[in-house]
């Protein structure tokens, strides 16, 4: 594996491992995945194998059908019995803006830096390499949220005739905030997130994902015994799952009390519960997400 690294001003450093961007200050950058790859890559698949189309619900602060959502869904999470580790609201989307290039795309980070007004003064990040333009930044807000927003593009090659000027203009736009304090800032999170995308005019797909975790590791029966409560708290019916050996459990299903809806050709899909044994810390991971669980597990 190929790693390149460096550091620009205020501390702040990016890793390129083969092709891929990590973010996080001078010696201790984020040893995960690129983020915004990594959920796209996520909705490809679900495009390939199923096809889908999103239906994705718009809120507003005094919604009250959005607040008793908001309730039940993070009430199923928490009467599991685990114990809270983080929220997590990430949204994305495809523009386009006429200009896809490096510089472009700085200024389109220095405007989100900005519009979530971040508490540490940051250094936005860019990269090109192999075609593809990364510019991004992270940081924390003023609740100590942690907050990322990247935007990819690709280079038009002009001696590829078969690109044409609306694909390089093309911009994708990743948003991605974490709270590990408060179960219950969902809608403050969505609404953040839904009006950033609407200064960009952009209709984005927003999945919220509640991560918890048990001690030790479950019975199998445990486990099952805890995505079916969630599941039956929400009214949901199951779709599709899959289980590995005594490790990995994930369920697929739809919930008539969630808005948010992926068409599937097995059916609609709202709900994705997930439980895994993390030998490392001796405890067994929940991921409970909506409309699709968009982080790593």
């Amino acid at each position: 594996m190929r790693i390149q690294s460096f550091i620009t001003g205020n501390n702040q450093g990016i890793s390129i491992i083969e092709g891929n961007i990590f973010f996080g200050r001078k010696g201790d950058c984020m040893r995960k995945r690129y983020y915004l790859l990594f959920v796209i890559s996520i909705f490809i698949l679900f495009t390939a194998l199923a096809g889908f189309h999103v239906l994705s619900r718009h809120i507003s602060n005094d919604d009250p059908t959005y607040s008793i959502e908001e309730s039940l869904y993070k009430q199923a999470f928490l009467r599991s019995g685990c114990k809270f580790k983080q929220l997590n609201i990430n949204g994305w989307a495809k523009i386009n803006t006429g200009s896809s290039d490096v510089y472009h795309l700085k200024e389109m980070a220095e405007r989100a830096a900005r519009f979530f007004a971040l508490k540490d003064p940051l250094d936005i990040c860019f990269s090109q390499k192999n075609g593809t333009y990364m510019a991004g930044f992270n940081g924390i807000d003023q609740e100590g949220r942690i907050l990322s927003v990247n935007f990819v593009s690709h280079a038009l090659d002009t001696h590829m005739s078969n690109v044409n000027d609306d694909y390089a203009s093309q911009i994708f736009v990743v948003v991605d905030v974490i709270d590990k304090n408060d179960a219950g800032s969902i809608q403050y999170i969505y609404d953040q997130i839904d009006g950033y995308f609407k200064l960009l005019k952009a209709q984005p797909s927003i999945s919220t994902v509640f991560t918890g975790s048990f001690p030790g590791r479950l019975a199998n029966d445990d486990r099952n015994n805890i995505c079916n409560d969630i599941f039956k708290r929400l009214k949901a019916s199951k779709l599709d799952g899959i289980e590995y050996e005594h490790n990995l459990l994930s369920e697929t299903g739809f919930s008539p009390l969630l808005s948010d809806v992926l068409y599937t050709e097995k059916g609609l899909m709202n709900l994705n519960v997930a439980m895994r044994y993390n030998s490392y810390e001796d405890c067994t991971y929940l991921w409970v997400g909506t409309p699709v669980i968009s982080v790593e597990y």
